[in-house]
């Protein structure tokens, strides 16, 4: 038996799943990215192309 069919997990992704709508996220994917020693989150929600990720780590980065 696999996982899946057990169940092993259900209780995580449930959590995982209320706090992601807690936050306001809504799709999948959905990357976090956090810049150390600083309270600053950015969401990239969705299929994106890769200068959306560089544009928002520029971002920041530079505390913009």
């Amino acid at each position: 038996m696999n996982c899946l069919d057990s169940n092993k997990y259900v209780k995580t992704v449930e959590e995982n799943d209320k706090f992601a709508k807690n936050i306001g996220l809504q799709s999948t994917p959905t990357f976090l990215i956090f810049k150390d020693n600083s309270t600053r989150i950015a969401a990239i929600e969705g299929h994106q192309p890769l200068i959306i990720f560089e544009d928002v780590i520029d971002q920041l980065l530079n505390n913009t």
